[in-house]
This record gives structure tokens, sequence and C-alpha cells, in this order.
């Protein structure tokens, strides 16, 4: 309708697009006339064309009624026909429209009117239905809302009772490794080796360790961990750095460095850690004596992230930070 008129570019498609997703679809009712009027430009803007098939009054597309429930239609028939298939047979089920579709209040008639007629008895609410009160001119972001409250309420409430999941990806620390000469994989680095000038400790950086695997059985709180050594002082002295944890998400079963499938490794979030000189320790190295702390990096599985912290031994007691939370969908 709009192809070869000033009013068919893609700007001003996206603005017909928007009003019509925010505004137009948010109060379309059974009762509406049968003109419709859908914002595409400002107050100066007038058209219509020879046919009067294009018509714009004041920056507003006429609309009618029935090109809206055409365009409704085979959502309506799916959603009905999904809430008859699973309600079927059922007793006390409660069924709720989220989203943004669900903002429209013909949607929601037509949807109980066609299950009425069908013998389902059930009523269909919107899940924003205690929260809207009388006001039908709902928009496209109250829907968003409704629709994370409803998935969290059902989807946190389902979680508890999950006794196993299974993990999508591998999660570990990317480190520096310490050097092993029988192993094919560090040889093949040997040109990448570091060598600590206070220790004499030989690395290799770039490792990769594993903290929970792919394919694992876990189960809620579900509590992995791993113990790190930092670089080597020659006296003890304050410490801090940036603990990260970093996700895998390719095929390789025993992978022990980034370098080997380096695009399926992310970064997905870090935290500051801080640790005094008493948590040092002394030791002698290729070098003679130095000091360096060890921590154990901990991760706790939870419903809907993964809790990273981290560990350390001070004069005799166990210091930890406070648990820093990644939203992750690891199962």
């Amino acid at each position: 309708r709009l192809q070869e008129t000033p009013y068919g570019d893609a700007d001003y498609m996206e603005v017909l697009r928007e009003e019509f997703d925010e505004e137009t679809k948010c109060i379309f009712h059974e009762e509406d006339d049968e003109a419709l009027y859908v914002r595409i430009g400002g107050r100066r803007d007038n058209y219509e064309d020879e046919n009067n098939l294009c018509k714009i009054e004041f920056g507003n597309l006429e609309v009618q009624r029935n090109e809206v429930v055409q365009a409704f239609e085979p959502s309506i028939k799916a959603i009905v026909e999904s809430i008859k298939k699973h309600v079927d047979g059922q007793k006390n089920t409660h069924v709720f429209l989220v989203g943004g579709f669900a903002a429209s209040p013909w949607v929601l008639s037509e949807t109980n009117r066609r299950l009425k007629n069908m013998g389902v008895t059930n009523a269909v609410k919107r899940a924003d239905t205690n929260t809207a009160g009388d006001d039908k001119r709902l928009r496209a972001s109250d829907c968003w809302r409704a629709k994370a409250v409803a998935h969290g309420g059902v989807g946190f409430y389902l979680d508890r009772y999950v006794a196993e999941r299974t993990t999508r990806f591998t999660y570990g620390l990317a480190l520096c490794i310490a050097y092993d000469p029988s192993n094919p994989e560090h040889v093949k680095r040997f040109h990448n080796l570091e060598t600590d000038p206070v220790s004499g400790e030989v690395g290799i950086p770039g490792g990769f360790c594993p903290l929970v695997r792919k394919g694992e059985q876990v189960k809620v709180d579900s509590v992995y961990r791993m113990d790190v050594q930092s670089d080597a002082y020659r006296a003890p002295e304050f410490y801090s750095w940036d603990q990260s944890l970093v996700r895998y998400s390719g095929s390789q079963d025993d992978i022990t460095f980034v370098d080997m499938d380096p695009s399926e490794f992310e970064l997905i979030g870090w935290f500051e850690c801080e640790m005094p000189a008493a948590a040092m320790t002394r030791r002698r190295g290729k070098h003679g004596l130095y000091w360096s702390a060890d921590w154990d990096v901990i991760i706790t599985l939870g419903t809907v992230e993964i809790k990273c912290q981290v560990e350390w031994n001070e004069n005799g007691v166990r210091k930890k930070t406070p648990a820093h939370s990644i939203w992750e969908d690891y199962y």
C-alpha cells in the first residue's frame, strides 16, 4: 500500500512498525471502529492516493479493522490450538498470556471466545492482569516485564524440584600452567615458555583449567573449587588481582589451552580481589627463598546464576571474598 508513495522508505516503515507494536496493538478492542489510525509521521503529513488505498491524515495512517484481524489470525489460531492441547482433560488449570502480543485486549477476548466454542472452560488471563488495573493502554515494555515475572516465577518454582541438571558448557580458569616436559601439548608450546625471575619456575601462559565440564550431572548449590598460586615475590606484600571465569562452548572434551579452540572461549565474568601480605607463604625455589599467595577459586551453581568467590588462609584462619553472581544459563 505504501509502495511508490513518499512514505514507503525504511524509516517510515520502522516508525509504523514501532507505533503499531507499542500502541495500536495494545488498544485494539473487539468494539473498535471499522478504521484504526497508526502514526507514521508528523502532524503536517497528509496524503491520499488516487485509488483511496493509502490515506494519511495529520501523520496517521488509516488501517481497516479487518486488516488487523487478518494479520492477527495466524497467531490466534496457533495460541488457541496450543492451549486446547495442553488443558484438555486437566483440572484446576490456569492459563496466562504473556509477552507483547498478549497486550491486545482483542487477542485475549478472541482467544477466550474460540476456546469456549470448543468446550474449553478454563479462563485465559493476561499475566499482568493484577498490575494493569483499568489502564487498557498497556505498552509493550510493560508486557515484557509481565513476561519476565511469569517466566521467572514459574521457572524458579520448578527449578527447585529438579534433582540434577546437565551442564551445557565447560567453565574454568585461564591460567599460566606449570611446564611438564612429558606432556605433548606442553612441548608444542615450548616457544611460549616463561620463567618467573624470582622463583625460577617455568610456565606456559594461555592454559585452561576446567572447574566443571560440559555434560556433567550437577545439582543446585553444587560447589567446585580449584587452588591457584600467585606470582613470586622477594618479600610478603599486599596482593590484588582480577579473578575471572571463562566459558568454553566448543566440542573438545579434554581442552587444556585456549589456543586449541580460541573462538569458543568467552570471559563471562570477573571480580576484584585483595589479599594482605599476611596471607603469603614462604617457599624455596630454584633461585632461593620467595613469597607467594595461595587461594581457592570457588564456584557454586545456583538456579539461574553461577556464584564465584575466592578463599584463602590468613594466619591460620580461613577467609573469603563476598560471593559474586554471574547470571548464566549453564544447564
